[in-house]
């Protein structure tokens, strides 16, 4: 991990409301009610790596510099994610590992450190109107005195906050954090105030630092591709994305990415059992409804087809009164063929017959040709406004025509994916997991009334070991 350090620059404040509305764009607004109409994650996590390449890269003075401008990337992200209604976030601000750096950089860090945390005490009256609760993780002790009591200070001062939550890990490692966690439990079990049979993940999760919601989303900036021991006990269903771009350069499109990244693969990641099993239900009937849409724009195209056609006809026969003669021969074999072919189309779409599919096909082909030649026709030889007009129309039914076939074939892979072999289950499994599922129900029943008992026994333990 190269650098997870932005508590920077004295000159840069915690809240800016007036900077952010100056570099706020006009298309935030669209971006946020973009993503609002998902699921927005409640907690997302930053591993902020990216500020020394950046000094580097843009070839400053100190690898300081690059976290003064890595700090004030840090709290336009955090007025970002509030904007997007995210609840709550969880900085990586500083690994254990970045002790072993020089002792001019670390301590030049914890002096930044120190100046941003008492420039947010400053801003005290900000904070009180964002209501924004500050919490710090890590094993603190290895910090300065000074900053101890900075970070016990703004700890104090936000505690009742309720409207969003911030979470900076300083002296931080997920390792470190589960040591101290089980060592924790250790003492507990020394004292009597513990059973063995009452550890377990629950009892472990209440001892971590975090002791809260896990994170939905994790964002790790610089293109590097590992968690670098950051909250590992606590992201097992959590949502990683990687950006490439290193953490001052992290733009409010990056962020919008992420989320959507999160959102797309949202049904994987959150939805319980159940959960899916109505989804999969929903997507379903989802599913009829496009095939039973595209019908209606199969269909109207038909009529359309015939309208158009008569329109070209009648227009031809007033202007220059003659009957049908062989221009009319393509537009005249289109509609045939269409009407002909409309039942084959239909059933094509959800029986893989090669016949049906080929008639299918050929039709469609057959309509494309004709929409192009018929404009072209309007345009370059007779300059008919009216038929050109019409064949617009109609060609730009035919896009929604092409569209609603993508979208119907999707739909039916998706319902064939679905339930196409379900009646091929083995009996004998369903037997075994029948058996299986009533032998245990008791058990299952006995469990949950000795875990209901072990909970509120936990909490009473628990409390007496903070």
């Amino acid at each position: 991990m190269e650098d997870h350090q932005d508590l920077s620059s004295s000159g840069s404040a915690w809240i800016d409301d007036e900077l952010m509305h100056k570099e706020r764009a006009w298309w935030h607004k669209l971006a946020q009610k973009l993503i609002s109409s998902g699921q927005v994650p409640r907690h997302v996590a930053f591993i902020m790596d990216g500020n020394r390449r950046f000094a580097r890269k843009k070839k400053m003075s100190t690898v300081l510099k690059g976290h003064e401008k890595g700090f004030e990337q840090m709290a336009k992200v955090l007025e970002w994610c509030q904007e997007l209604g995210i609840h709550e976030v969880t900085l990586y601000a500083f690994s254990i590992e970045n002790f072993k750096r020089s002792d001019d950089e670390v301590n030049g860090l914890m002096k930044l450190a120190e100046e941003k945390f008492e420039r947010l005490i400053h801003q005290s009256e900000k904070v009180a109107e964002k209501q924004i609760r500050f919490r710090f993780f890590g094993n603190l002790p290895m910090l300065s005195e000074k900053l101890r009591k900075l970070i016990i200070q703004i700890q104090k001062m936000t505690k009742d906050y309720s409207k969003g939550q911030i979470n900076i890990c300083m002296a931080y490692t997920a390792r470190d954090e589960v040591a101290r966690a089980f060592e924790l439990i250790r003492r507990g079990r020394e004292k009597g105030l513990l059973r063995e049979d009452q550890i377990d993940d629950w009892l472990i999760s209440r001892c971590l630092d975090t002791r809260g919601e896990d994170p939905d989303l994790l964002i790790r900036t610089s293109g590097e591709k590992r968690l670098s021991d950051f909250m590992l006990y606590q992201c097992s269903s959590t949502h990683v994305y990687f950006d490439d771009v290193l953490w001052p350069e992290f733009g409010y499109a990056n962020l919008c990415k992420a989320i959507l990244s999160y959102q797309y693969y949202y049904k994987t990641i959150e939805l319980g059992e159940e959960e899916n099993a109505v989804h999969q239900i929903c997507n379903c009937m989802h599913s009829f409804v496009a095939c039973f849409c595209f019908q209606i724009v199969d269909f109207s195209l038909v009529y359309l087809t015939l309208i158009a056609y008569f329109c070209f006809f009648m227009e031809d026969l007033v202007n220059k009164g003659v009957g049908i003669r062989e221009q009319h021969f393509i537009p005249l074999l289109t509609l045939v063929v269409s009407i002909t072919v409309y039942p084959a189309g239909f059933y094509g779409l959800f029986w893989d017959k090669p016949v049906f599919l080929a008639i299918y096909g050929y039709r469609l082909w057959l309509i494309v040709l004709f929409s192009v030649g018929w404009m072209g026709y309007c345009i370059f030889y007779q300059s008919n406004v009216f038929g050109f007009v019409v064949a617009f129309v109609w060609f730009v039914t035919l896009l929604i025509y092409l569209w609603g076939i993508f979208v119907t074939s999707r739909a039916r892979d998706f319902i064939e994916n679905r339930y196409t072999g379900i009646e091929d289950v083995d009996p004998e499994m369903k037997e075994k997991f029948k058996e299986l599922l009533e032998q245990n129900l008791a058990a299952v029943e006995d469990l949950e009334k000795k875990q209901k008992n072990k909970k509120e026994e936990k909490v009473r333990y628990f409390c007496g070991l903070r």
